[in-house]
């Protein structure tokens, strides 16, 4: 079971990770070593987590970390990441805090690799920002595009300049 959990894991790009609170002991799932570029069975540090990360990310993992012990509220982060290796990538990092009699004892959670969706969407925005450029660009070609529902999701300069309305009305 253990076997096919780690393959999966690696397939997917996903770790898991846990920081106990009291020993200030943290494990690595094998994934979560792949996806920062350690060796299988590598033995973090406490600190580890955050030197991965510099700047926004580092901050606003600490703070959610943070909240988390003193509210318990999970988090849900895209973070920028710096692998062993220098490659960066994008985590998402989600986490929670874990009670025994009341207290706060351990963080626990996931990283997911997600760069390749990341950069997927970057690209798609520049491509969609290029078409409506494009579009625009045609000031004597009106060019009206609706979605299923017949929205107007494409209204050009050439249709405000033809018909006297604006995208917004």
């Amino acid at each position: 079971s253990k076997a096919f959990l780690d393959r999966a894991s690696h397939i997917a790009g996903v770790g898991g990770w846990s920081w106990d609170v009291r020993s200030n002991a943290l494990y690595w799932t094998d994934g979560n070593c792949h996806i920062y570029d350690r060796e299988p069975g590598y033995h973090p540090p406490a600190d580890a987590p955050l030197e991965h990360y510099e700047g926004e990310s580092q901050l606003r993992l600490r703070a959610a970390a943070r909240r988390a012990l003193e509210t318990g509220e999970p988090w849900d982060l895209e973070l920028q990441a710096l692998t062993a290796k220098g490659r960066t990538i994008w985590v998402r990092n989600v986490g929670q805090v874990e009670y025994e009699d009341g207290q706060a004892v351990r963080l626990v959670g996931a990283s997911v690799d997600i760069t390749t969706q990341r950069e997927a969407r970057i690209k798609q925005a520049k491509t969609t920002a290029l078409l409506l450029n494009v579009l625009d660009s045609a000031f004597e070609i009106s060019i009206i595009a609706t979605d299923v529902d017949l929205n107007i999701t494409i209204f050009n300069t050439g249709s405000e300049r033809l018909l006297g309305y604006r995208f917004e009305e």
